[in-house]
């Protein structure tokens, strides 16, 4: 515990009362042992005290450093009384505190003295400086001024104000770059706070939103300019209906838009004790990206559907996830089979089940399916299905797995090269069956085909035929 000092060092009195016959307007001073007595317990008040307590004299002079004061600067009481306040000051102030002192005796007029408690810089014994709280009272005794400093000092308070400051600095620069508008409104429907993005959505004039503003304010704003509808005589009653919507304390979310095409979600929130908090998300590049996705959806499925092809497409899980009315067509599917989820696999054993691919174990045939779709070589084959539908399958691998597949049907392509082969085969039979010698050759002159009859009646052979200069 700091040291206790005697009277005589640390006490004002002591150094100004000297004459223990002065008289009071009450009587006599007290006698010197009385007042040893009245010293002394004012002194352990002194030193008891959380504040620190200096006195100077009208010379700057310290005259009493009580015990806090001590374990606030670092000194010991005997090393500043008799020394210049200043020596427990910054610099700056230091320079110029006898100054302020003098200009005070003179003319009354002091910067601190009687103006409440003021937050300065203290210096301790090491030098280092700490923010204190400084109070500054006179005492007049006889002809001689003493002033009285209270000291607190302030090192924590100031440190958690810091704190609480870097932290509401956070707090706002978080808030005003979130992703989204907000706004605080109390009890009261007052707004308490806000960000620029919610100013920015409705586009208020400058300053309209303010700390304070009234929430029936906000609302009527947009009542007058179109964002409650279009009939003026319902502006003031969706005005009450949508305060009294805020005032029942009930979570709201909802997707609203704005007449410049804006499109966002406000989400409301009641804060216990009233008032609440609400959002505006804008989700006007979300909503552009969706109707761009659906229209490419659409357009998708009009190609889709409108391809000659049959076309459909399994993941890499073997599950059937796009199909056309071609591929239901091709393989005669029933529609109620491809409305659920279905897998290449009951497709397969469908078909199985229904001899499409023959007779045999539907079990076996199904397995041998499973095989064909397995297979990562097999990219196009011609097949001819048992109704006489003849197509050519294709298909090609999509990243992450599965196939995009395309049957195309060739019967009609396939009847008529069968028809012209069965042509070309009469026209080879009767020509080379004809007792007519006959000989087809081409623009150049070359030999292309001569019937038996031709070697027969010219006597060349087909070699000699072939170079023969007619």
């Amino acid at each position: 515990a700091p040291s206790k000092k005697t009277p005589t060092d640390c006490h004002p009195l002591n150094r100004t009362q000297t004459d223990d016959t002065k008289r009071t307007s009450g009587g006599t001073l007290p006698s010197p042992v009385g007042r040893r007595i009245s010293d002394h317990l004012l002194h352990g008040i002194l030193d008891n005290v959380v504040d620190g307590v200096i006195t100077i004299d009208e010379q700057g002079m310290v005259q009493s450093f009580n015990a806090s004061s001590e374990e606030m600067f670092g000194y010991q009481s005997e090393d500043v009384i008799g020394n210049n306040v200043a020596m427990l000051m910054e610099h700056d102030h230091a320079s110029q505190h006898d100054g302020y002192l003098n200009n005070y005796l003179k003319t009354g007029i002091g910067k601190i003295l009687g103006v409440g408690s003021r937050e300065v810089m203290g210096k301790r014994k090491n030098g280092s400086l700490f923010p204190i709280d400084l109070a500054v009272s006179e005492m007049q005794l006889q002809d001689r001024h003493l002033f009285i400093g209270t000291i607190r000092d302030i090192t924590r308070r100031k440190e958690k104000e810091r704190v609480y400051s870097d932290k509401a600095i956070l707090l706002e620069t978080a808030l005003e770059n979130m992703g989204h508008g907000f706004c605080i409104s109390d009890a009261d429907l007052t707004l308490q706070s806000f960000n620029q993005k919610y100013i920015d959505l409705y586009k208020f004039p400058p300053d309209f939103i303010q700390t304070g503003t009234d929430l029936e304010t906000v609302v009527r704003h947009h009542g007058e300019n179109g964002l409650l509808g279009d009939d003026p005589e319902q502006i003031e009653a969706t005005v009450q209906e949508r305060l009294k919507s805020v005032r029942m304390d009930l979570v709201k979310n909802v997707e609203n838009s704005l007449p410049d095409g804006t499109h966002y979600i406000y989400s409301r929130t009641p804060m216990p004790g009233g008032g609440f908090i609400a959002t505006f998300t804008d989700i006007t590049e979300r909503k552009q990206a969706e109707q761009k996705a659906a229209e490419s959806a659409a357009l998708s499925r009009a190609a889709i559907g409108n391809m000659a092809q049959a076309f459909c497409i399994f993941d890499g899980n073997g599950y059937l996830i796009n199909h056309n009315e071609q591929f239901t067509k091709l393989f005669d599917l029933p529609p109620d089979l491809l409305v659920s989820v279905i897998t290449f696999e009951d497709i397969g054993r469908f078909r199985a089940e229904r001899g499409d691919y023959g007779e045999g174990d539907v079990d076996t045939l199904t397995k041998e399916a499973m095989t064909r779709f397995a297979n990562p070589n097999m990219r196009t084959r011609e097949h001819t299905q048992l109704n006489g539908v003849v197509y050519v399958h294709h298909r090609e691998p999509m990243p992450g797995g599965g196939w995009v597949q395309t049957y195309t049907d060739i019967t009609e392509r396939k009847k008529i090269e069968q028809a012209l082969q069965e042509s070309e085969e009469r026209f080879r039979s009767a020509f080379q069956n004809s007792s007519v010698g006959m000989m087809v050759r081409n623009p150049d002159d070359r030999t292309i085909i001569t019937n038996d009859a031709m070697y027969k009646i010219t006597g060349y052979s087909h070699d000699e035929m072939e170079t023969l200069n007619l």
